[in-house]
């Protein structure tokens, strides 16, 4: 029961850590700072709201890839999450989409193979 309880505590810890990060990414030098539990929600279900547009905005227009990817390896969204943010709060960043949209396709292969 310990090494499972391990892994469990291992698996929260990088969640806090990606979050921490991408939350610290996207709230410099803006006034009103941005809870995590904000930033996983609006991940998850990506829609425009006035109280995450600019955070949200500030993400995925700086050049936070390897933020975004810990993201998605901690288990805070998918990259079909990923991509759908993109979409919703920075489109013209066509190359981060693409990206996003690769690695969905792939996410997709992984979890439908046999």
């Amino acid at each position: 029961m310990q090494q499972g309880s391990s892994r469990e505590d291992a698996d929260a810890a990088s969640r806090r850590v990606a979050l921490r990060q991408a939350v610290s990414a996207a709230g410099g030098g803006l006034i009103a700072p941005l809870e995590a539990a904000a930033m996983a929600a609006a991940l998850a279900a990506p829609a425009r709201n006035s109280s995450v547009d600019r955070h949200m905005e500030r993400l995925l227009r700086g050049d936070h890839g390897s933020i975004l990817q810990d993201l998605v390896m901690a288990g805070i969204c998918r990259f079909t999450d990923l991509a759908e943010a993109i979409r919703t709060w920075a489109p013209e960043q066509r190359a981060l989409l693409d990206w996003a949209e690769h690695m969905a396709r792939l996410e997709s292969k992984e979890t439908t193979a046999p």
